[in-house]
């Protein structure tokens, strides 16, 4: 996969000479401002910026660093970035900045009020944040692009992820101070799409039709009651979903017949502690034995999945 540089810039980079900038990088992510949807908390270059970029056809998204610890603000800090990204067309992603110390409980939940409100608005989301929030804080986040920052000369991340910020002192012509420096995987724009959200559920022998789980937010099943079905939708579709069920009608292995997208899915058995490995399907032809989650003659009580990036 291929790799671009990017560059995040905000105010305190001072007057950046965008005509030296642009044949150094392959695009930039734009700080808007912070907090609450109030003029005097935008970036003081943000515009300025985001002019330039247009005028220079330079690459660009945009971020607002996050301080919302409930939903009022969520909301206000939602409105703050439609507020100053309306009207104009963004080649990255827009992304909330969670890194605010005492913001950690909190955030999850607006980074999907956030999110979603973005989504509806048409733009694609995504969020920042650094590889010790990403691990430990911001795990059931799976439906928006991540950006990760760990500087180092690796990353270590485990999940998938849009971006690496794997430097904050980096040097850049037309720019006097440090920045931030990224590597943005893929291509400018194809990377760009809205990951979709997979939705599913399951059905057991005491409790019926149990409710729909989306992406990897919770797990479908009751503990130590067997799956006797399960329904997965993906874009309004149904995916069918191949599965080996034992002679009192338990199921013991399953996979997803994909389509277009790679899905990730796991299960748990009955009795078990620990989830059994993930597993993926690429392609809607027949299921083989290498995709198949689920370990014969056991009956599972718990499966997840989420559509991989």
């Amino acid at each position: 996969m291929s790799r671009k540089l990017v560059i995040d810039v905000s105010e305190h980079q001072g007057i950046i000479n965008w005509n030296k900038v642009k044949n150094k990088v392959d695009g930039a992510i734009l700080r808007c401002g912070y907090g609450d949807d109030v003029a005097s908390q935008d970036d003081k270059q943000y515009a300025r910026n985001l002019a330039e970029c247009e005028k220079l056809g330079i690459p660009k998204g945009v971020y607002l660093y996050s301080y919302a610890k409930t939903e009022t603000q969520a909301k206000s800090e939602l409105a703050h970035i439609l507020r100053l990204i309306k009207g104009h067309k963004f080649e990255l992603p827009i992304f909330l900045d969670c890194e605010e110390s005492g913001t950690q409980n909190f955030a999850p939940t607006a980074c999907r009020i956030v999110c979603e409100g973005l989504k509806a608005a048409g733009y694609t989301p995504g969020v920042y944040s650094s590889i010790y929030w990403w691990n430990n804080y911001l795990t059931s986040l799976n439906s928006y692009k991540r950006w990760i920052a760990q500087w180092d000369t690796e990353i270590t991340y485990k999940g998938n992820y849009l971006m690496w910020q794997y430097s904050e002192s980096g040097r850049v012509d037309g720019i006097d101070t440090e920045v931030d420096m990224n590597y943005l995987y893929g291509n400018i724009g194809e990377n760009n799409e809205s990951v979709p959200d997979i939705l599913y559920q399951v059905f057991t022998e005491t409790s019926g039709w149990l409710p729909t789980v989306k992406n990897l937010e919770d797990y479908a099943g009751i503990d130590g009651q067997p799956i006797k079905g399960i329904r997965v939708f993906l874009n309004g579709d149904t995916l069918s979903v191949q599965t080996h069920q034992l002679y009192n009608g338990n199921i013991d292995k399953l996979t997803i017949l994909a389509g277009k997208h790679t899905i990730r899915y796991r299960v748990r058995t009955v009795g078990s502690s620990n989830y059994l490995s993930w597993m993926e399907r690429e392609t809607d032809t027949s299921g083989s034995d290498d995709t198949f989650a689920g370990e014969s003659g056991k009956a599972i009580d718990r499966v997840q999945m989420v559509v991989k990036e």
